[in-house]
């Protein structure tokens, strides 16, 4: 199922020039252990991204884990660049990361919720309308903190990948 265009959030590691030439000649390499490293670097991401989310204050974000069990990675390959992407395809999950000002939620929408907390739909409905939702960019927050590890990995694969080692 393609993932529709409201729900992408686009981030770049950035650094130093050195670093980001160094990224920049990645995308020249080709090949199956390339690729593979991606794989391997993309899979560890999601993981963090979903320890990161089930670890949201000042209340569980998903209480009942839907979210963090919609958290999924895909490398893709398009001539000669290699990518990855970890996303979510749950409506809520790019408000959670992004946040959004107030407005009045569909109270249907608040009901299991609502009631697995001991409040009433309203209610929430009201809290949103006031105060909005506050953004949680777990998926930000994991991208930031795995930033060397993400270029250290990379880089030692191209390295790998030079050298000609399988």
């Amino acid at each position: 199922m393609p993932i529709p265009a409201f729900l992408l959030v686009t981030m770049e590691l950035l650094g130093s020039v050195e670093v980001q030439v160094a990224l920049a000649a990645i995308s020249q390499l080709k090949g199956a252990r390339l690729r593979d490293a991606w794989e391997e670097m993309a899979t560890s991401v999601q993981e963090a991204v979903k320890t990161t989310a089930a670890e949201l204050e000042p209340y569980p974000l998903d209480w009942r884990g839907g979210l963090i069990a919609s958290i999924d990675h895909e490398v893709i390959v398009d001539g000669d660049a290699i990518s990855a992407v970890i996303f979510s395809d749950l409506f809520y999950a790019a408000i959670m990361e992004r946040g959004h000002p107030p407005y009045w939620p569909s109270i249907s929408a608040l009901e299991e919720w609502a009631s697995d907390h001991g409040v009433t739909a309203y209610w929430l409905a009201r809290q949103i309308a006031t105060r909005g939702i506050e953004a949680r960019k777990f998926m930000e927050q994991t991208a930031v903190q795995m930033e060397d590890e993400i270029v250290k990995k990379v880089g030692q694969v191209v390295l790998e990948v030079i050298e000609g080692k399988p």
